[in-house]
């Protein structure tokens, strides 16, 4: 039998293994994987995920990356081993062998969600901005019908200074997920996820320089799916002051105020929009 296939007793304590891992069962895991190798020592997924566990208890935690290393050796065919090694760098902080590892995780499993979503994280984690667009990019090509693939793409596109990309994808988004009135109430969840998107869009506009746009865009039909109505306000008030609306703007902090009257900035705010207080505040950038 080939040394890293398991017959079916030992296949099952491998899974056992996965589960108490998963579970925070450690101590257990551990007991789970030594009786896997006491019978089969060359396993190399068994040994990776032990080594797993090994790194979740302190005392331990020196053994972990040199025999998930030595796993790793074993089998590197496993998509799984690399994963598990690119956590373990991940969390000692070594960037640059994790990306490494992700990358081989996905030369073995392409289609693989998780470690899509894996690679994207450490490329954002090392600021290779570049390299984040490509990997949500690939993410949203391989399923189009996940809201997340269209979030983290918009917001991939931003973090590379493209602000009309990133703004026709808050766009797109905002038709294919929009949700109709009896499931906004089923769904909360998914409401609140469409309200977050539309405030990340009304963002990208403000930070574009697109005051006007972004104030249709929160005072419009699409503005009403942003529930979270503290920052729906403050946006308002903060854009009407760019264009010189002072009087809307004013209005809008006074709304907020009502709600919590010892924030300061919320008096500032109306300060600042009184022609009386004019000489004690410098003139706001041009938009």
């Amino acid at each position: 039998m080939n040394a890293q296939q398991l017959p079916s007793k030992e296949h099952g304590l491998y899974r056992s293994l996965v589960k108490c891992y998963e579970g925070k069962m450690y101590k257990k895991g551990i007991k789970h994987a030594d009786a896997v190798l006491k019978k089969f020592p060359d396993h190399g997924e068994t040994m990776v995920m032990k080594a797993m566990c090994l790194y979740c208890i302190p005392e331990r935690k020196g053994e972990a990356l040199d025999l998930a290393k030595k796993g790793l050796g074993k089998n590197i065919n496993s998509s799984s081993n690399w994963h598990c090694v690119a956590l373990l760098h991940k969390q000692e902080k070594n960037y640059p062998e994790a990306l490494k590892a992700i990358r081989m995780a996905m030369m073995k499993d392409p289609e693989n969600q998780n470690l899509m979503r894996e690679w994207g994280s450490l490329q954002a984690q090392t600021r290779q901005m570049e390299g984040y667009w490509q990997a949500r990019m690939q993410s949203l090509k391989t399923r189009t019908n996940l809201k997340w693939h269209w979030s983290s793409l918009a917001l991939a596109a931003f973090l590379n200074s493209n602000s009309e990309m990133s703004v026709a994808l808050c766009q797109s988004y905002e038709s294919q997920f929009k949700l109709k009135g009896e499931k906004k109430e089923k769904d909360p969840a998914e409401a609140w996820e469409m309200s977050e998107m539309v405030a990340f869009h009304a963002f990208v506009l403000e930070e574009a320089g697109k005051y006007t746009e972004a104030v249709e865009l929160l005072t419009g039909d699409t503005g009403e799916l942003c529930l979270d109505f503290v920052t729906r306000h403050e946006t308002l008030a903060r854009l009407k002051m760019f264009l010189g609306e002072t009087e809307a703007a004013a209005e809008h902090f006074r709304t907020l105020f009502k709600l919590n009257p010892e924030n300061e900035t919320y008096v500032l705010g109306q300060m600042a929009c009184n022609p009386s207080f004019k000489r004690f505040f410098p003139p706001l950038p041009r938009p």
